[in-house]
């Protein structure tokens, strides 16, 4: 009887033991869940601020240079959808959905009409972009070959969006664009891979992206 009790208490002592094994690796497995949708939405939230990046650089080298007010440094008149340097507050990055919506450009919309700007099917509704001239540096006429008439150093802000109300990417890159001189405007929606434009120039001038990070 005794040797009876003693194996089902046992019995009762490895059950609880499996239990609570099971129990540790249903939530283990619970967790990775998570982690992994977690991961895929913040995946995709800088899927869409890529896309918006490439929809603004696309914008940008497609403005002609008649947009952009020649030898000018300040207070210029700028192409449409490009703020100048003191327009934007400290740290848009962490101004919420409203703000961007209200400020920003919509990566699959055209930056003035606002109907469908005709982009790449990667480009899609959650990416939005930024564009702000920071400087322009002035270059002596025929000092090129290109006789390019300046560079525009541009910020350029990227917001994506993931499922989830709080999966935010923003990302920064700065951006030169030379004005001026015998090259041609992309068209847009862009008809060539981007870097296409740069192309045009010699290798001693700036265009492109020339630094990146992320800010959120």
């Amino acid at each position: 009887m005794k040797a009876r009790g003693v194996a089902l208490v046992t019995g009762l002592v490895m059950l609880a033991a499996i239990s609570l094994l099971a129990l540790t690796a249903a939530g283990g497995m619970t967790l990775q869940r998570h982690q992994a949708a977690n991961f895929q939405d913040r995946v995709r939230a800088r899927s869409a601020a890529d896309a918006a990046q490439w929809a603004a650089l696309a914008w940008l080298y497609s403005r002609p240079d008649s947009d952009r007010q020649a030898d000018c440094s300040t207070a210029c008149f700028l192409p449409d959808a490009i703020y100048p340097a003191d327009a934007l507050p400290e740290q848009p990055e962490i101004r919420g959905r409203t703000w961007w919506a209200a400020h920003a450009n919509q990566a699959d919309r055209h930056p003035v009409s606002g109907d469908p700007a005709g982009l790449r099917a990667t480009v899609g509704p959650d990416g939005a972009w930024i564009l702000q001239e920071i400087h322009f540096a002035a270059i002596t006429p025929n000092a090129n070959e290109q006789a390019v008439a300046g560079i525009g150093y541009y910020r350029l802000l990227s917001r994506g969006g993931g499922r989830q109300v709080n999966t935010v990417v923003v990302t920064e890159a700065i951006v030169a664009r030379p004005w001026g001189g015998v090259s041609e405007p992309a068209a847009y929606p862009p008809a060539q891979p981007l870097r296409v434009f740069c192309s045009q120039f010699d290798d001693t001038l700036p265009c492109g992206i020339l630094s990146w990070r992320a800010l959120r």
